[in-house]
């Protein structure tokens, strides 16, 4: 399944407050450098997982890496090169 612009991705600022952002502004906000403080959880195949700023996404995202995302209400896992074709 490829990421359309209006799925949600969950993002987390440094207090630990999480909220959904739409694909879409996520991509345009990632230009343009403005959520900057802002992370996202990224997964690993095994159980392990970690945060990762947006600012560091491009850099610090593996391709095997898995994220969630939300498409009408249900959550879907992609892959880390699924997001990094999305965001580039």
């Amino acid at each position: 399944m490829n990421i359309a612009d209006e799925d949600y991705f969950l993002i987390n600022n440094l207090s630990d407050i999480s909220h959904k952002v739409k694909a879409s502004k996520l991509k345009t906000l990632i230009d343009k450098g403005a959520y900057g403080n802002y992370r996202l959880l990224v997964n690993y195949d095994d159980d392990r997982s970690f945060f990762v700023f947006l600012k560091n996404l491009k850099n610090k995202l593996r391709p095997k890496n898995l994220m969630i995302i939300e498409r009408d209400g249900a959550t879907f896992s992609v892959t880390g090169a699924q997001v990094l074709d999305y965001l580039v």
